[in-house]
């Protein structure tokens, strides 16, 4: 399973709520112009699966449905770069 990884931009940590956490890990964000960022690192199983298929499996944990997402692979997609208009 990919790991949260710390970045530059991460501005918050979110932490497992209490008596969750030995099952929950924090997770590094940037919070900014309304939207959660984070950044997971693939096992090396995970990436040779990414490269062979191209298809990258995402679960949101809602009990009814999924709010707006973006999965990319180019950090500028999610975090403009310094001096950008957002």
């Amino acid at each position: 399973m990919a790991d949260p990884i710390d970045f530059d931009e991460a501005n918050l940590r979110l932490v497992a709520p209490t008596g969750e956490e030995d099952e929950v890990r924090s997770l590094p964000v940037r919070r900014a112009d309304g939207m959660i960022v984070s950044c997971w690192e693939l096992t090396p199983e995970e990436r040779a699966e990414v490269a062979r298929t191209g298809c990258v499996w995402l679960s949101v944990w809602s009990p009814t449905s999924s709010p707006p997402v973006l999965v990319a692979g180019l950090k500028h997609y999610v975090i403009p770069p310094e001096g950008a208009e957002t």
